[in-house]
C-alpha cells in the first residue's frame, strides 16, 4: 500500500527514518508513519495520544489513501470533532470526506444508510429514560413488583446492559450486578422478555441494540461485511482501552478487511464496571494476529516529580505496565500530601489554599479538583459555594439527558415519528388530566396511522387531552428547518414548563434552551438531530462557545477527566476506603482499576499536584497506629509511599479530635438482540 509519494518525504540520517513532521518526536513519527499492518500505540499520560492519531490521519491522507476511506472511532463527540477540524487545519480541502464519530454514531449510519442489509427499516432510537420508561411499566405488571429483591428499573437497565456489553448471559449479569436477586431470577427474565417483546413490538432500538445489530450482522452476513469494508482502508480508535466485548465482536470481523491503528494506555483502563475489557489492550499481540505494539513514553504535560510519583504508583503493581514516562519539561515542584482529621477541615483547607493562590495572581481556572465520587465532593463544593468562589462541576447530569430539555424534544419526537409511544407518554402528561391509562387508551387508536394530523384528528375526542398541546404540534411540524420546529415547541410549551419547574430552578434551566436552539442549527433534519444527541449526550459546558468559558474551579470525578489537564491538581479524600475502595477489596482486578483511577487523577496535574486525605491514620508511617481496619489500610495505595516522592504536611497535629476511619439492497432479518437468559 505505500504510496511513490513517500520519496517526498525527507529522511533523518539516522536509521533513514521517515520525518513526517517536526512537531511530532521520534516515537510518535515512527507511529504516524507505521506501515507494517496492524498497530497498538501504547501511550503514557501526557504522551501526545491525540497528536500522533491525527498525524496517522494526516499521513494516510497525503501518501496511502484518500479521506473518505479513513474511519476514525472515539467515544466522545467532542474528541471526534476535534480530530477530523485539527486533520482538516493541516490539510484544507484534502480532508473534507474523513470521518471520525462514536461507535454508536457510526454504527447507526451504516443502519440509515441500509436500513434493510441490518433489518432496522422504520425503527427509531430510545435513550436511557425510555428504557427505564418501558421497564417500569414491565416491571409493574409483574406478580412481584412489590418485592424488594426485584431490582429497580434502573438497577434492571444496568444489570441488563452490563450483560451484552460484556457477552454473559443475564443470570451471570445478576450474579455480578445484584447477587442478592439470584433466586427471583426467573422473574427477573421474565421482566427483561417482556422488555425485549416490547421494543420488537414497536420496532425501537436501545442504546446497546445499536452495536449489537451491526456487530451480528457483520458476523453472520460477509456481504454485508464486504459492503462495508469496501468503503475503507484504515480503521482508527481512540481511547482503545476503553472498549469492551461488545464493541470487540463490531472490530474483530473487519480486522482482515481493514488496517488497524489503535491508541490507547493501558494504566488508564478504569471503565470496568461498564464492561470495558482490560485485556483487550493488555493483551493486544495476541488477540491481534501479526500486530505490532509502539510505545510513547515522553510526556509533554507534567514535571519529572509528578510522574516519579505516577511511575511508583504503576511499579507497586503487581502487573507488569512497563511505563516508566519521562517529562519533556524538567524538574519542578515535589507533590504534596496533605493530611486532616475530617472531610471539612480539608475543604477549608482547599479554600484558603485557593484564595491564597488567587492573591498571588493566578486564575480560578488554573485550579482542578478531582473527585473519587461525585458525593465524595460535597464537602469541598459546599465550600466553594459558602466562600463564593466560582465553579462548574464536571460529572454529573447532562444536557440532554435534563428534565426540561426531554420534555420539549417529546415533541420533536412526535413529530418526527407519531409512533413514537414513548414520546407521546412523555409529551401528554406535560398538560395535566392525561394519567397513564387515558394515554394508553388513546396510543392504542393511534397505533396504526403514521400521519401526525390523522393522530392528532383522533386524539381531538379525548376530552381529557388539551387542545393546545396538539395544536403545537402541528405549527411545530410546520417548521422548514430542525430549529424552526424546535423555536415553535419551545415557546409552546413555554408556560406548561415554567409552571412544572417554577420551583426548580426555572430561570437557569430556561438559558438552557438557548443552547439547544443553537445545537439545532447543525443538523438538517428533525430525526438526525434527536439521534445525534440521544447517542452522544452532552454537558452544557461542552455546548458552550469556545472562548467564551468562565474564569471559574473546574470540581470533576476522575471518571470524566481523561484528557483533561490542569496547572494544579487537587486530588481529594485519597484516603483508606477510597483508594482503593472498600468494596473493591475482594477482587484484585478491581484493586487494579482502582490503581488506575488514581494514576489518572494523579497524571492531571502539569505543575503542581496537591494530596489530600482525611482520617484517623498516620500520614508519615505506614507503622504508626491506625484506627481504621487492617486489610484495608495495608491495600491503600500510599500507605508505604517514599519520603522522597512528595512533602508531607500532617495538619492533625495540633487538633485533639480522634477523626473517621475514611471510608466513605438485499434485506437480511433483522438479528436478535435479546441477551441470553439462561
Amino acid at each position: 500500500m505505500k504510496s511513490s509519494k513517500l520519496s517526498n518525504l525527507t529522511s533523518t540520517s539516522e536509521n533513514n527514518n521517515i520525518i513526517f513532521d517536526e512537531l511530532l518526536n521520534k516515537e510518535q513519527n515512527s507511529a504516524a508513519t507505521w506501515e507494517g499492518g496492524h498497530v497498538l500505540i501504547l501511550a503514557g499520560a501526557g504522551c501526545g495520544k491525540t497528536k500522533t492519531i491525527i498525524a496517522r490521519a494526516q499521513f494516510l491522507i497525503e501518501y496511502i489513501t484518500t479521506a473518505e476511506r479513513v474511519q476514525i472511532l472515539t467515544f466522545t463527540r467532542k474528541s471526534a470533532s476535534e480530530i477530523v477540524e485539527r486533520v482538516k487545519n493541516k490539510l484544507g480541502d484534502k480532508a473534507n470526506n474523513l470521518k471520525a464519530s462514536t461507535f454508536h454514531t457510526w454504527c447507526m449510519s451504516l443502519i440509515r444508510k441500509s436500513p434493510d442489509l441490518f433489518g432496522c427499516r422504520g425503527f427509531s432510537v430510545i435513550d436511557r429514560d425510555d428504557q427505564l420508561t418501558l421497564l417500569r411499566l414491565t416491571r409493574s405488571s409483574s406478580d412481584k413488583a412489590k418485592n424488594p429483591l426485584i431490582p429497580r428499573p434502573s438497577d434492571l437497565c444496568d444489570i441488563y446492559s452490563y450483560g451484552r456489553n460484556v457477552g454473559c448471559s443475564l443470570r451471570q449479569a445478576i450474579e455480578l450486578k445484584a447477587p442478592e436477586s439470584i433466586d427471583e431470577f426467573d422473574e427477573i427474565a421474565k421482566i427483561i422478555r417482556s422488555y425485549e417483546d416490547k421494543k420488537e413490538a414497536r420496532k425501537y432500538l436501545d442504546y446497546d441494540d445499536i452495536l449489537d445489530v451491526v456487530a451480528t450482522q457483520f458476523n453472520n452476513y460477509p456481504k454485508i461485511l464486504d459492503w462495508v469494508s469496501s468503503n475503507f482502508t484504515d480503521l482508527l480508535i481512540d481511547e482503545f482501552q476503553d472498549t469492551n466485548p461488545l464493541q470487540w465482536k463490531l472490530i474483530s470481523p473487519l480486522i482482515p478487511k481493514l488496517r488497524l491503528f489503535c491508541v490507547g494506555d493501558d494504566a488508564q483502563s478504569i471503565y470496568g464496571f461498564r464492561g470495558a475489557d482490560f485485556e483487550s489492550i493488555h493483551k493486544f499481540k495476541e488477540k491481534v494476529e501479526g500486530s505490532t505494539v509502539l510505545k510513547l513514553s515522553v510526556n509533554y504535560r507534567s514535571t519529572q516529580e509528578i510522574l516519579d510519583l505516577s511511575n511508583w504508583l504503576l511499579n507497586k503493581s503487581n502487573l507488569n505496565y512497563e511505563k516508566n514516562l519521562i517529562s519533556d519539561r524538567g524538574p519542578g515542584i515535589v507533590p504534596r500530601i496533605e493530611t486532616f482529621t475530617n472531610e471539612w477541615e480539608e475543604a477549608s483547607w482547599i479554600i484558603d489554599n485557593l484564595k491564597e493562590n488567587r492573591s498571588e495572581g493566578d486564575r480560578w481556572d488554573q485550579n482542578m479538583i478531582l473527585c473519587r465520587t461525585a458525593y465524595s465532593a460535597r464537602a469541598v463544593e459546599g465550600a466553594l459555594i459558602e466562600s463564593k468562589i466560582p465553579y462548574k462541576f464536571i460529572g454529573g447530569r447532562k444536557l440532554f439527558e435534563s428534565a426540561h430539555v426531554k420534555d420539549v424534544l417529546s415533541a420533536l419526537r412526535i413529530i418526527a415519528n407519531p409512533q413514537d409511544d414513548l414520546g407521546w407518554m412523555r409529551y401528554l402528561p406535560l398538560w395535566g388530566g392525561v394519567g397513564d391509562k387515558t394515554a394508553s387508551d388513546a396510543l392504542s387508536q393511534i397505533s396504526k396511522n403514521d400521519s401526525l394530523d390523522r393522530c392528532i384528528e383522533i386524539l381531538k375526542s379525548y376530552p381529557k387531552i388539551s387542545k393546545e398541546a396538539l395544536s403545537i404540534l402541528r405549527e411545530g411540524a410546520k417548521g422548514q428547518t430542525t430549529e424552526e420546529c424546535f423555536k415553535t415547541c419551545a415557546d409552546g410549551l413555554y408556560k406548561v414548563l415554567e409552571n412544572k419547574y417554577k420551583n426548580k430552578n426555572w430561570e437557569q434551566r430556561l438559558k438552557d434552551f438557548d443552547v439547544i436552539e443553537r445545537l439545532s442549527q447543525t443538523t438538517t433534519s428533525i430525526l438526525e438531530f434527536l439521534e445525534a444527541y440521544i447517542l452522544e449526550p452532552i454537558y452544557l459546558t461542552e455546548a458552550l462557545p469556545k472562548g467564551n468559558e468562565d474564569d471559574v474551579v473546574t470540581v470533576i470525578t476522575i471518571h470524566s477527566a481523561k484528557g483533561a489537564e490542569c496547572k494544579r491538581c487537587y486530588v481529594i479524600n485519597v484516603s483508606p476506603g477510597s483508594y482503593p475502595l472498600t468494596r473493591a477489596l475482594s477482587s484484585g482486578a478491581n484493586i487494579e482499576e482502582e490503581r488506575r483511577v488514581l494514576y489518572v487523577a494523579l497524571t492531571r496535574a502539569k505543575d503542581e499536584l496537591i494530596v489530600t486525605r482525611s482520617g484517623g491514620f498516620s500520614a508519615a508511617s505506614s507503622s504508626s497506629k491506625i484506627k481504621i481496619d487492617d486489610q484495608m489500610y495495608e491495600r491503600y495505595f500510599l500507605s508505604d509511599v517514599k519520603d522522597e516522592l512528595f512533602t508531607n504536611n500532617d495538619h492533625r497535629l495540633n487538633n485533639d479530635s480522634d477523626g473517621i476511619d475514611g471510608s466513605h439492497s438485499d434485506s437480511f432479518p433483522k438479528p436478535s438482540t435479546k441477551i441470553d437468559l439462561g
